[in-house]
């Protein structure tokens, strides 16, 4: 049929307009949407990042100031630089005092008779950014005059730095008191200049926007200006010269040095457009004498946002041809979800009627582990009067009444761990601390019966960690899954017992145990059943061993799994957690050292 002719039967002219309308309707509203999340989200975005580089701007600069000042009043109450001051050796003092300066990495360290003048007043921040004359930049660093207050400097604004009334220094200065004996004896004066310091604010830069950090071809600036005036920036005024001289815009310079608010916008910088952060730079007093500035290029970011409406746009006219192409689809996709509801409700029946079972099953379990009660008692009360009975000949037979006074024992924690299975909200089992390794000998032991002549045990214990569990639980467990072994090999074949530390010292270690067959292993297809009450691949078996098995590992905190070894045969696995502040010494078997396999034949 074509196309054009399937359109007339009025239910596919129907189903076609279902599908286009909500995509036509959409359509608009998704362009405002993008365009209002390019107005403001995307903005906000913008600005929150370039919010987080002016923070990591700052911290930079801050660790600078701080490291002026730590470095300046460490040395000048070092005792080597008041040995030198004593001394008064020709050119020894200066010769220190320029190797402290290399250490320091400051533009000038000095040693003055009398303090500067202009001192801050009581209770200022030691170590700020200030602002120096010609005179006092003379008086401590001449050598630095040139780089402060060059011949010319290129401007495009004819007005002085706002703030400012003649020529000015910006540094990062501190000046100590070298004292002896309480006594005053020289002024120690150390920082930078923060004119023309370009390494500081290639350094800034590098911090904040290292190579590859903006994406999209975006690059990043940094800057710092005395007033409204780049003194140092990285900020290009034409590809081999920096804009220094020039400045901010009226805008920035009303809000940031007039008003003392943080400047986070788009701003225009020199020649192009940058999301830009500024924030006053403080003197010793608090008063704002310049800005540190951050930003990138903001062209790629708008560039992209377009891109990102221009491609949206086109990816709904293509989602618009995709629906009424498979629009018809949906109705075999809708066939396909009733049929996978269809098995859903079939297989909450079927868990609906395995929790009858296990009800009834907890049912009988406890008005038969009542019954048990009733012969165990017995039992016990006749062992008693043996022992009565044969006086002083008890001695003759005591092995024996001692193993028959265990298994009344365990018959009686059977019963118990029945009563709980069956309710386990009445009933509690006491804990201690176990030894995998010797369960597992008890277990085998136990299981003697049916190993058989053919069947070889190997012991691999290497567990140093003793593990919380019940011991008669802990046998019960241990011999269903010794016989299951067992029984995987009709034949004969090799049994092996393992036992391995798991995890850290912390909260989440303790023991396992494994329990290994060489059989046929366990097809892919039951694994995942064979610890369901009632399932077994045995004619003559009941399905409840591994179900109870289950249920007592995970009481105690435990977990049990099961997979097929590499060279064949399954692998029980037992995880345990582990006892706290008892003795973790390794396990010494009887007639081979701690974690060396031993074979019984």
């Amino acid at each position: 049929m074509k196309p054009a002719a399937s359109l007339r039967h009025p239910l596919q002219r129907r189903l076609l307009a279902i599908a286009l309308l909500p995509t036509v309707l959409m359509l608009p509203l998704v362009v405002g949407a993008m365009l209002w999340w390019g107005d403001f989200v995307y903005d906000k975005l913008l600005i929150a990042k370039v919010r987080s580089d002016l923070a990591v701007a700052r911290g930079y600069f801050q660790q600078v100031v701080e490291r002026v000042a730590s470095g300046t009043r460490g040395l000048a109450a070092s005792q080597a630089l008041l040995e030198r001051i004593h001394r008064q050796q020709p050119g020894e003092l200066d010769w220190f005092l320029e190797q402290q300066r290399r250490r320091l990495e400051l533009d000038f360290l000095v040693v003055l008779p009398e303090p500067l003048a202009h001192a801050p007043p009581e209770g200022a921040r030691p170590g700020a950014v200030a602002l120096w004359d010609a005179q006092q930049l003379r008086a401590v660093a001449p050598a630095l005059h040139a780089r402060a207050f060059p011949p010319s400097a290129p401007a495009v604004a004819d007005e002085p730095a706002a703030g400012a009334q003649g020529p000015f220094a910006l540094v990062v200065a501190t000046q100590a008191e070298v004292t002896a004996q309480g006594r005053r004896v020289a002024s120690l004066v150390g920082g930078i200049l923060l004119n023309q310091n370009l390494d500081l604010v290639d350094r800034i830069n590098s911090i904040v926007y290292p190579e590859g950090a903006l994406p999209l071809g975006s690059h990043g600036t940094s800057t710092l200006f005395l007033g409204d005036e780049r003194v140092s920036t990285n900020v290009r005024l034409f590809p081999d010269q920096r804009a220094l001289g020039t400045r901010a815009s009226p805008q920035v310079r009303q809000a940031v040095l007039e008003q003392g608010r943080t400047w986070l916008d788009r701003a225009y910088v020199v020649n192009a457009w940058y999301v830009s952060g500024y924030e006053a730079l403080m003197d010793e007093t608090g008063r704002r004498v310049g800005m540190l500035y951050v930003g990138y290029l903001e062209e790629p970011f708008r560039l992209a946002k377009w891109g990102i409406l221009g491609l949206t746009s086109l990816i709904f006219a293509a989602g618009t041809l995709l629906t009424v192409l498979f629009s018809l689809a949906r109705v075999a996709e809708r066939t396909r979800e009733l049929a996978k509801a269809n098995r859903s409700l079939q297989q909450a029946q079927r868990q609906l009627v395995q929790s009858e079972k296990l009800a009834a099953i907890g049912q009988v379990t406890a008005a038969l582990a009542h019954e048990i009660n009733n012969p165990i008692a017995v039992m016990q009360g006749n062992l008693d009067l043996v022992r009565e009975l044969l006086a002083d000949k008890t001695e003759l037979v005591a092995p024996e009444l001692k193993l028959l006074d265990q298994q009344v024992e365990r018959m009686r924690a059977m019963v118990s761990q029945l009563l709980h299975s069956a309710r386990p909200s009445e009933y509690a089992v006491a804990v201690e601390a176990l030894e995998l390794g010797a369960a597992l000998d008890e277990s085998v032991a136990l299981s003697a019966p049916a190993l058989g002549a053919g069947i070889r045990v190997v012991r691999d214990y290497r567990a140093s960690r003793p593990v919380e569990f019940n011991r008669q639980e802990l046998q019960q467990l241990l011999v269903n899954l010794i016989v299951n072994a067992v029984q995987a090999m009709p034949g004969g074949g090799t049994l092996t017992l393992r036992t391995r530390d798991w995890g850290d010292e912390g909260e989440h270690a303790g023991a396992l145990a494994e329990v290994q067959d060489t059989g046929a292993g366990v097809p892919p297809e039951i694994r995942e059943q064979l610890f369901l009450p009632q399932f077994t691949t045995r004619r003559e078996g009941n399905g409840l061993g591994l179900w109870i098995s289950l249920n007592l590992v995970e009481r105690h905190g435990g977990t049990i799994e099961v997979e097929n070894a590499p060279g064949g045969g399954a692998v029980f696995r037992v995880r345990l957690p582990m006892r706290d502040k008892l003795s973790q010494s390794p396990r010494q078997d009887g007639d081979a050292e701690a974690g060396v396999p031993r074979l019984l034949e």
